[in-house]
C-alpha cells in the first residue's frame, strides 16, 4: 500500500540522517544529520514529481507496479472546456448539468449502450428506444415507404391518334388518362427485379400492342401509350429506351436495340401561337426485322428503316433508311451496303 511505502520513505530518511550524521562526527562536522535526512526527502519529491515513476506494491495477487500519478490528487487548475460533457447529439454541456441543454438527453445515455437514430426532422441524435426525439418532440421514425398502389380496373378507352395532322395533344383529360396508366405500368415494370423474366412478360403483354416471342426489355423503361407500340419475336432492347409512341411504333423480328435510344413520333407545331395551345403531329415510325440500332441512337418522327440495316451509335436518324445499308451521323445518312464480306470481316472460333 502507499501509505507504506511513504513510512519506508521516512524510516529510511532517518537512516540516512544518522548515517549521515555518524560519518560528520567522525570527519569533525556537526550537521550530518540534518543534511542526510533532508537529502532524503528531497529524493521523495524528485520521485513523487515524476508522473511516469512506477512503484512496487504488495497485492493480494502478488507485487505489482503501479505508476505514482495513479494516487496522487490532481492540483492542476482545469479549463472551462475540461468541466464539459458532450452529448451524443453532439451538444457540450457544463458538468453540472444532468441533462442536454439542446436535446433534453439525460447525461447518461452516453455511458450506457444505447442505439442511436438521427432524427429526420431536426438533425438531433436520439435514443431509437424513446420513438420521440428529445430535441423537437416529433417521432423520430420515417415514414414507412408505401406500397405501389393497385392498377386501377377502370381502364380509360384507348384513344388513336389522328397521323401526319396537327391535333390537340396537350391539356386533354383523355389522353392524359391514358398516358397516365401507362406510365404506372412503366413503373411497376421499372421495378421489378432484372432478373425476374415472367413478371416482366406478363407486365409487358399488359402494356404492349403487341409482342412476339423471346422478347427482352432492360429496365428502365419508358412509353406514353403502350398499345400503340408492337415488337416481334427476338426483340432486344438495352437500358433506358424510350418511345413516345404517339403513333405506331412497328418493330420486326430479331431487332437489337443499344442503350439509351429512343424512338419518338412526336413534333410540336412549328408556329410559337399553335405550340403554346398544344398542337401536336403524330407520325409513325417502322423498323424491319434485323435492324441493329447502336448506342444513343435517335430516330425521330415519321421514319421506316428497311430489313438488316444497321445504324451507327449516336445517328439521329431524320429521314427513311433503306434495307440492308450502314448508317451512321447526324442526321444520319447511308455509309454503305452490307456486302459479304461482312461475314468474313472478323476471326470467328
Amino acid at each position: 500500500m502507499l501509505w507504506m511505502w511513504l513510512v519506508g520513505l521516512i524510516v529510511q530518511g532517518l537512516i540516512f540522517g544518522f548515517a549521515a550524521q555518524h560519518i560528520a562526527e567522525s570527519k569533525g562536522y556537526q550537521t550530518g544529520f540534518a543534511w542526510g535526512f533532508w537529502l532524503s526527502w528531497i529524493g521523495l519529491l524528485v520521485v513523487v514529481a515524476r508522473p511516469n515513476m512506477v512503484v512496487p506494491v504488495q497485492t493480494e495477487n502478488g507485487a505489482r507496479l503501479i505508476h505514482l500519478a495513479e494516487n496522487m490528487p490532481d492540483t492542476r487548475t482545469k479549463t472551462a472546456s475540461e468541466h464539459q460533457w458532450q452529448c451524443i447529439c453532439g451538444t457540450k454541456n457544463p458538468s453540472g448539468a444532468t441533462v442536454c441543454q439542446s436535446c433534453r438527453q439525460p447525461r447518461n445515455a452516453m455511458e450506457r449502450n444505447y442505439e442511436k437514430v438521427r432524427c429526420p426532422h431536426c438533425g438531433a441524435m436520439t435514443r431509437k428506444e424513446n420513438r420521440l426525439c428529445f430535441a423537437c418532440s416529433q417521432p423520430w421514425a420515417e415514414p414507412e415507404r408505401t406500397s405501389i398502389p393497385p392498377v386501377s380496373e377502370v381502364v380509360p378507352p384507348r384513344v388513336d391518334n389522328p397521323t401526319n395532322r396537327l391535333f390537340k395533344a396537350c391539356y386533354q383529360d383523355t389522353l392524359s388518362d391514358v398516358i397516365a396508366r401507362a406510365k404506372d405500368q412503366c413503373y411497376r415494370y421499372n421495378q421489378l427485379h432484372p432478373n425476374d423474366r415472367e413478371g416482366q412478360a406478363r407486365l409487358l403483354k399488359s402494356l404492349l400492342g403487341s409482342m412476339g416471342e423471346n422478347v427482352m426489355i432492360c429496365q428502365p423503361f419508358w412509353c406514353d401509350y403502350g398499345y400503340h407500340l408492337s415488337v416481334g419475336s427476338n426483340f432486344y432492347a438495352n437500358h433506358n429506351l424510350v418511345v413516345t409512341d404517339g403513333a405506331c411504333v412497328t418493330f420486326g423480328d430479331d431487332v437489337f436495340v443499344g442503350p439509351n435510344c429512343c424512338f419518338t413520333t412526336a413534333e410540336h407545331a412549328i408556329d410559337p401561337g399553335q405550340r403554346r395551345v398544344g398542337m401536336e403531329i403524330a407520325k409513325p415510325i417502322t423498323v424491319g426485322s434485323n435492324v441493329w440500332f447502336g448506342a444513343g441512337v435517335t430516330v425521330l418522327a415519321g421514319v421506316t428503316i428497311g430489313d438488316n440495316t444497321v445504324v451507327g451509335a449516336g445517328s439521329v436518324v431524320t429521314r427513311d433508311l433503306p434495307a440492308n445499308v450502314v448508317a451512321v451521323g447526324v442526321p444520319c445518312r447511308v455509309l454503305r451496303p452490307i456486302t459479304a464480306e461482312d461475314r468474313t470481316r472478323y476471326p470467328m472460333d
